[in-house]
């Protein structure tokens, strides 16, 4: 039993080789289909015509030298693929089964129609150009008609009995259901891939909005709040003693943007063709840093006070910005729906494979129904404690973000009291 299963392993594999000849990695779908449908029926072409040859030479010996001239040229068909001559090898085997065909069919009358219907099919099937289809109908018509109509007689003509006929004929029919089955089910898997093509285009489009909507929260934000505090300087509504300060706040927070922004245009660049996270081992502790940093107008602003307990030497496998985007949107939505003067605390729990991060604020909360849509995009906007809007649409990233480098996101929130998020990534 085993032998047999090795048998029909190396077959299969033999098979498959054969069919992939002249295929490579740089052609279209549908350019590859073609090519191994021109290769299938090639293959079994030859290996039906070789039969037939083996009992014609013995029997009808000139039709037996025409079906080895045939098989010989049907191989130069794999030759003319491998040289990647794929239009030229089309034409080649469409024209060597015309030629022996209508040859076998003229010799012996009406032997070959229905294999004459079947370089038909090819020809309607194979090529695209309508010139080539007129051509091989009208060539073909004449084979199958000439015979029927016009007494002709060569010295070398022969007449192989009524029972050959029925066997070509059931054996003609066969093949050519077999051809246009194989052709269908190429159809479908075409289809097949069309769809998964315009799943993957979907995809690409809504990461790419996603892109552009971090970019725009992520500069949006903390200009928001930079000019706010320059309109206070501006206006003279922050005492003299407190202005040299603030102009430092300032100056670290757009230098904190620049750097966002740098690091935000380059993950872009690199992920213009879908989301793909670049995972290396990060320390949270220097992310959480950076993503405070971020929020120190805002945090000051609504007098919070963020309180970080990870350790130093805590670390995790995810890609460094795309992390940093999931934690500088969870802060904004932990400040947006904290009261002043709360706190916001950050901690991480270790397990053996695993750290899970906690962010918790002493906000608004959420209500149930928040919760079961929070991930969803869906619902109407809220709004935070000093009136900023927010969509959940942040969230929506987040959560793609997270389980694109393996973790998990959860929310934990009772109204009025506050809400936390636990997120669990790899070591």
């Amino acid at each position: 039993m085993n032998f047999l299963r090795k048998v029909i392993v190396q077959i299969s594999e033999l098979y498959e080789r054969i069919i992939l000849t002249g295929v490579s990695d740089d052609i279209s779908f549908l350019l590859r289909k073609e090519i191994k449908m021109v290769n299938t029926i090639a293959l079994f072409s030859t290996i039906i015509i070789f039969i037939y040859g083996l009992y014609n030479i013995i029997h009808f010996p000139f039709i037996g030298i025409l079906n080895f001239i045939c098989v010989a040229s049907i191989l130069y068909c794999f030759r003319l693929n491998g040289q990647q001559k794929h239009q030229i090898a089309k034409s080649w085997i469409l024209i060597v089964f015309a030629f022996v065909l209508i040859s076998v069919n003229l010799i012996s009358p009406n032997t070959t129609e229905y294999y004459l219907i079947i370089v038909l099919t090819i020809g309607l099937l194979v090529f695209k150009q309508k010139r080539t289809k007129i051509s091989v109908f009208v060539l073909v018509s004449l084979a199958v008609l000439i015979p029927k109509f016009y007494v002709y007689q060569f010295p070398f003509m022969e007449d192989v009995g009524k029972d050959r006929l029925i066997l070509n004929s059931a054996l003609g029919l066969l093949f050519l259901t077999a051809l246009v089955l194989y052709h269908q089910s190429i159809q479908n898997k075409y289809q097949d891939h069309i769809k998964e093509q315009s799943l993957k285009i979907l995809q690409l489009n809504n990461d790419l909005k996603h892109l552009l909507a971090v970019i725009a929260h992520d500069i949006h934000s903390p200009l928001q709040a930079t000019s706010m505090m320059m309109d206070y300087i501006a206006n003279e509504k922050i005492e003299t003693e407190n202005r040299e300060n603030s102009l430092l706040l300032i100056n670290k927070q757009l230098k904190s943007l620049r750097s966002n922004l740098d690091n935000l245009l380059e993950w872009s660049r690199m992920n213009m063709g879908g989301i793909q996270p670049k995972k290396d081992k990060i320390l949270l502790h220097d992310l959480i840093l950076n993503a405070v940093e971020s929020f120190e107008v805002r945090r000051s602003e609504k007098g919070i006070k963020i309180i970080s307990e990870i350790h130093p030497s805590v670390s995790i496998v995810a890609d460094p910005i795309q992390i940093s985007i999931v934690l500088r949107n969870l802060l904004d939505n932990a400040l947006k729906f904290s009261h002043s003067g709360t706190n916001i605390l950050i901690s991480t729990n270790e397990g053996p494979s695993t750290v899970e991060l906690c962010i918790k604020d002493e906000g608004k909360g959420m209500s149930e129904s928040q919760i079961k849509n929070l991930f969803q995009g869906v619902g109407e906007p809220s709004y935070g404690t000093f009136g900023e809007k927010g969509t959940g649409l942040g969230l929506v990233l987040v959560k793609e973000l997270v389980e694109a480098n393996n973790g998990t996101i959860k929310v934990q929130s009772q109204e009025k009291v506050g809400t936390t998020f636990l997120i669990q990534f790899p070591k």
